[in-house]
């Protein structure tokens, strides 16, 4: 679940609060930076983790995915979180998401997580269709 601006706020076992802070700060235009702290609880095992990362708009872009062309942001969004029982485990995330306006979504995103210095995921997703309420 997001909210508004595309931050997570609840991800099947994981919960945020206030979100993950990956999302977006409107208006969006080159050179923005934001910063942002969370926490997160898994609900099954108790963990608990201190979120902090910054992200920053750093080109516009035409992406075509099979769902159309799009103008996007490209934004470039670091992340690491600590295990708040646990400080020396750590991970950092890397993510790219290509935001377009004209759907208010991103229509592209990279994501890669790195836990204690080793690469434990690595995908690519694309908006492949969609469509407007009437």
């Amino acid at each position: 679940m997001y909210d508004r601006n595309w931050n997570r706020i609840d991800y099947s076992v994981w919960k945020y609060r206030p979100s993950d802070g990956a999302g977006i700060k409107k208006p969006l235009q080159v050179g923005k930076e934001w910063r942002f702290e969370s926490k997160a609880t898994h609900f099954q095992n108790g963990t608990a983790l201190t979120i902090t990362g910054e992200s920053k708009v750093v080109g516009e872009e035409k992406i075509t995915t099979g769902a159309g062309t799009f103008d996007t942001f490209k934004i470039e969004t670091k992340m690491r979180q600590v295990n708040s029982n646990d400080q020396t485990k750590a991970s950092t995330i890397n993510a790219v998401p290509w935001y377009a306006p004209t759907v208010n979504r991103w229509v592209r995103r990279t994501y890669k997580l790195q836990v204690e210095g080793r690469l434990r995921s690595s995908n690519t997703e694309e908006v492949t269709d969609y469509s407007r309420k009437r």
